[in-house]
């Protein structure tokens, strides 16, 4: 019988150069491994609202979802799941933006060098080629 699909919603917060990121923890599937705040969707929750849900949920920030960041389909041994990431900015960015651990800002060197899950890591690939277009940008305006 096939792994049950598990539809997802990831939050990829990006503030002031700095992304916020958790470690899973020790017990689960994927334990230890970095992560970015996100969940199941619930019955009939769009993995957008998902992904602004189980932020609050998990870091206590409040976000507001930009624009859709990477969308794919993996196999893990435990299930198969529907990713959509998200990227992000803090709601109210003039507040304490300090996230409930295990959660924490990290700049893309140190995010580039974190341990993701298989499946996140085209997304670090992503926000590691999406800085270097805006230097590039900056460096020609």
């Amino acid at each position: 019988m096939p792994p049950k699909l598990v539809r997802v919603g990831i939050a990829v917060v990006e503030h002031a150069d700095r992304y916020l990121v958790g470690v899973r923890g020790p017990t689960g599937p994927l334990a230890g491994y970095d992560e970015f705040p996100g969940g199941k969707c619930i019955a009939h929750e769009t993995p957008s609202a998902c992904a602004v849900r189980e932020c609050k949920e998990e870091t206590n920030l409040s976000i507001i979802v930009t624009q859709p960041l990477y969308h794919r389909r993996f196999e893990y041994s435990h299930a198969t799941v529907d990713l959509s990431f998200y990227l992000s900015v803090p709601e109210f960015p003039e507040a304490d933006l300090t996230p409930t651990p295990p959660f924490r800002w990290v700049d893309l060197r140190e995010l580039c060098g974190l341990r993701f899950p298989d499946a996140n890591q085209e997304v670090v690939s992503l926000l590691w080629d999406r800085a270097q277009r805006r230097e590039e940008e900056q460096r020609w305006a």
